[in-house]
């Protein structure tokens, strides 16, 4: 349970046994132990850690460690996660590797391509720090992905925004969701 409300998630079900654990994550900018103003995020979660029994809070990597017990269950039911997250930190960083790695996940975005100087997803940055991450299984059914520059599609946003194009068939085994006529 993810008590910072720095996560939410769904399952997707899709026919013959398979099915999506989403993810959309915040991590915070800020490492253990910095000080921050009292109405950011990071404090707000230091205080909900502490209330909640933690000794030295890190926010930053404590949202890996909850989404990591989702990941578990439902993975373990079979089904293939995807993590869009808002890292704030480059996809090495050892922690966000670390958790790649115990979860089999790899950037979907660059996936396949030769990105090594993939344009930066913040409007103050030069890196990119938000990523839409999955297993193989969803890296075989991309069929397009990538990210907008900054301000098509969100306005108000200081990042870019991120996308995939998925085939069904290949996600699900099957086809698992028909459109309307008219429907766009």
């Amino acid at each position: 349970m993810d008590t910072l409300a720095s996560f939410t998630w769904m399952a997707i079900r899709g026919k013959k046994d398979t099915g999506l654990i989403v993810v959309t994550a915040y991590r915070v900018c800020q490492k253990a132990g910095t000080r921050s103003g009292p109405d950011t995020a990071f404090t707000r979660m230091c205080v909900q850690m502490r209330e909640e029994g933690y000794k030295n809070p890190d926010p930053k990597n404590h949202v890996l460690k909850n989404m990591s017990l989702i990941l578990e269950e439902w993975t373990g039911k079979g089904f293939h996660p995807m993590v869009m997250i808002d890292s704030n930190s480059d996809i090495n960083v050892s922690k966000l590797r670390e958790f790649n790695d115990l979860h089999g996940l790899s950037d979907l975005i660059t996936a396949g391509r030769d990105l090594t100087a993939a344009p930066p997803t913040y409007a103050r940055g030069k890196q990119r720090i938000n990523f839409i991450l999955g297993d193989e299984h969803i890296k075989r059914a991309i069929v397009h992905s990538g990210s907008l520059e900054l301000h098509d599609g969100l306005k108000a946003s200081d990042h870019t925004m991120q996308f995939l194009d998925l085939d069904e068939k290949l996600l699900f085994r099957d086809d698992s969701f028909t459109p309307m006529p008219g429907y766009h």
